[in-house]
């Protein structure tokens, strides 16, 4: 992640977006936290990308993601591991404690190798195509075969569910 990290900057969470104090607990390893290594990956939940809005917030199988300065935290969104919180799932701040990320996201393990990323998140939202194209080049360094769900032209954000 270091040449995505000299590209662009760390930055506050969306507060907006932010309504219970408990999207900004940091959540750990006793939660599921792991740091988004090389694959394989081990105790990976697999599934398949969303192809909807509705399957998306649905989904059992989706990873979100936050690349801080030291490393890239990773948790299944919906777990019995955060139940605890007030909206039943994790959030992007819960990786941070509420501090600086540079970009978060989604991603789906359709394999020990081969993901699809979205660059989705309320909180720390990737920018821009070219931002969002260097954050999959970051994870094909690590060694996944990546698979984008792409750029939203008209809203001018990441797409947040897979389109072929």
């Amino acid at each position: 992640m270091d040449v995505y990290r000299s590209k662009y900057v760390e930055r506050e969470p969306n507060e907006l977006v932010i309504r219970n104090a408990d999207e900004c607990k940091q959540l750990v390893a006793e939660h599921g936290v792991v740091n988004f290594a090389s694959p394989p990956m081990q105790n990976i939940a697999f599934g398949v990308p969303p192809r909807s809005h509705a399957e998306n917030s649905a989904s059992k199988t989706k990873y979100i993601w936050v690349v801080t300065k030291p490393a890239v935290p990773t948790v299944l969104e919906r777990s019995p591991l955060v139940e605890f919180l007030s909206k039943k799932r994790a959030t992007h701040t819960n990786l941070t404690g509420g501090g600086v990320a540079y970009s978060g996201g989604e991603v789906w393990f359709e394999s020990l190798d081969r993901i699809y990323v979205s660059g989705a998140s309320g909180r720390y939202p990737v920018r821009t195509p070219d931002e969002l194209e260097e954050i999959c080049k970051a994870f094909c360094r690590l060694g996944y075969d990546v698979v984008s769900f792409g750029w939203n032209e008209e809203t001018e954000a990441p797409h947040t569910f897979y389109r072929r």
